[in-house]
């Protein structure tokens, strides 16, 4: 494994405390640490990617180790985090040096990711795979709405590059299998997360969850969203939906309480 310095500047651009707003661990606190860069371009009906700042036009990293434990230090109350991005898998060193120093200070450390990078020997306590849908494919000369994209519209190049990479189902497969606990009645030690626009993802959510042997336990659905508006137009038939196929339901409580904002 990479060594990093102290005070050396990593790929991570956030470290705060704030609620899990999406999928099993919603509502408890965490320390959410953000890195920058992703190998992606999700652009939804609504809305680019709501970290696009970490994605579409990535920001430089410019936080320390030696800054990420004083957050943990200023917050004695916490011990889950979670790694997000951006997409944390491009950086497997990072994941593992940050699952290493807070396991250090007895937390349970979560990542959120794509799923297209495997990360061996993550040491990580629980997976958030969010493997992207075909209503993630950007489409060439759709407006961009985004304060942190210097971009008007979508190219063909980005729909290329997004739909080449993401269904890199084997990696996938490699996470489930590590995080299934070999017991059918078991949740094991990982989810499914599902941006759902319109109802129409149903059967392609169903393709990838047979692909990955992924029980519907595991499988959550959120309404795609950004702003309360979208969400709102959502989640009254997305809860329905879930109900009559047996799988889990998650909102968005950051965006419900807070919208799009920073550091929440």
């Amino acid at each position: 494994m990479k060594e990093f310095g102290n005070d050396e500047v990593l790929p991570v651009i956030e470290v705060y405390a704030c609620l899990q707003g999406e999928g099993k661990y919603s509502g408890i606190p965490h320390l959410l640490i953000r890195t920058t860069g992703c190998n992606l371009n999700c652009q939804f009906s609504d809305s680019l990617c709501d970290t696009a700042y970490s994605s579409w036009q990535p920001e430089k990293g410019r936080l320390t180790l030696n800054d990420i434990r004083k957050c943990i230090e200023d917050n004695p109350q916490i011990d889950h985090a979670f790694i997000s991005g951006g997409e944390p898998t491009i950086h497997p060193d990072l994941v593992r040096k940050l699952t290493s120093l807070l396991h250090d200070y007895n937390y349970f450390v979560a990542i959120e990711t794509n799923g297209t990078h495997y990360v061996e020997n993550s040491g990580l306590d629980f997976i958030t795979i969010s493997p992207k849908l075909k209503n993630s494919v950007p489409v060439a000369g759709k407006t961009i709405h985004d304060v942190y994209v210097n971009r008007t519209v979508t190219t063909q190049e980005d729909a290329a590059r997004h739909e080449k990479k993401r269904k890199a189902y084997d990696q996938m497969k490699k996470w489930v299998d590590e995080y299934s606990s070999g017991d059918p009645g078991s949740e094991g030690k990982y989810q499914l997360k599902f941006v759902v626009s319109d109802g129409s993802e149903t059967e392609e959510i169903r393709v990838v969850q047979n692909l990955l042997g992924a029980p519907r336990k595991n499988v959550y659905l959120m309404p795609e969203g950004s702003v309360n508006e979208y969400l709102d137009k959502r989640r009254q038939w997305l809860m329905e939906l879930c109900i009559r196929e047996g799988y889990r339901y998650t909102d968005r409580l950051h965006i419900m309480a807070y919208g799009a904002r920073r550091y929440v």
